[in-house]
């Protein structure tokens, strides 16, 4: 609670004041005894600094937090706390790192998405004939250098994010595991699209049947990838199913699952209801004005 933010005029301002009042008292309190509290306290200041595009300034508090999760376990064990206040400090140690660690990851995440599918120019010129051999000729360049290139990188990003987010899949949080089941899956998909979306060959752009040959062949190829990203979006169902977690996260993975298997994985929202609460408010009861007219006429006579 701020007491001095009132007189403070923009919501923005008001933040900034706020978050100072809660540093200041978290820095002079005695609550904070144990590597879980500076744990919980240095992840959810850093969760307000990121709220507010502060990303330089929220990283280092999440990377901390993730750090401290570490000791916390003999730290608080060690305490003299009860054995019940030691479970519910480990309980919520858990919940803090692997909410540091998914925000930690999405650092991957991005970089992951920040890699673009190279595009395909031709610079050939001249008649039909020699047109086409100039572009093939370009095509097949392109496809061992940019194409190559861009599919290496573009793996060892997914690698390396999923690595991260895994991290998370040892705390047991569910809610976390949920979201970072999600993100991964969200990688392997998205790998299929650009795969998906590759340039035909010139040679084949005229003859609709070759054209078909080669995009059943990418549908084969991005097989592995499809069944990796199914497998992500699963995990993330039965978790969530599991433990009645029913969030965005929890709706995208059954959305791709229905996109990707409809038949096998049909959609439940209408039998779930949504996943977002909406604040409704009953009317007012009142009397109810009877018609009138002669007894008759209310009985249906004429």
């Amino acid at each position: 609670r701020c007491e001095n933010c009132a007189d403070v005029s923009t919501a923005e301002l008001r933040m900034r004041k706020l978050m100072e009042e809660a540093k200041r008292w978290a820095e002079d309190s005695t609550y904070y005894q144990t590597p879980f509290d500076v744990n919980v306290g240095r992840a959810y200041l850093a969760m307000a600094d990121k709220d507010k595009g502060a990303r330089n300034k929220a990283d280092p508090f999440f990377k901390t937090a993730a750090k401290m999760w570490t000791e916390a376990p003999d730290a608080i064990n060690k305490s003299d706390a009860p054995e019940e206040q030691k479970a519910r400090y480990l309980a919520f140690a858990k919940i803090a790192a692997a909410e540091a660690l998914f925000n930690i990851a999405n650092e991957d995440f991005e970089k992951f998405a920040a890699i673009g599918f190279p595009v395909f120019k031709s610079t050939a010129k001249g008649d039909s004939m020699a047109k086409r051999a100039k572009m093939q000729e370009q095509f097949q360049k392109w496809m061992g250098e940019d194409f190559t290139k861009w599919m290496g990188d573009k793996a060892k990003a997914l690698a390396t994010a999923q690595q991260a987010y895994e991290k998370i899949t040892e705390l047991k949080v569910p809610q976390w595991e949920i979201a970072a089941a999600t993100r991964v899956g969200d990688m392997y998909l998205s790998f299929v699209n650009d795969f998906r979306d590759a340039p035909v060959p010139p040679s084949l752009v005229s003859d609709q049947e070759l054209v078909d040959i080669y995009y059943q062949g990418l549908d084969e190829a991005s097989k592995p990838w499809i069944e990796k990203a199914k497998g992500a979006y699963e995990y993330c169902l039965i978790t969530a199913t599991k433990v009645r977690w029913f969030n965005n996260f929890m709706t995208r993975c059954e959305e791709e699952l229905f996109k990707l298997e409809p038949r096998q994985y049909p959609r439940a929202a209408e039998l779930r209801g949504s996943d977002s609460y909406s604040y409704s408010v009953m009317a007012k009861p009142s009397w109810i004005e009877l018609a009138s007219g002669s007894e008759d006429e209310l009985e249906g006579g004429k």
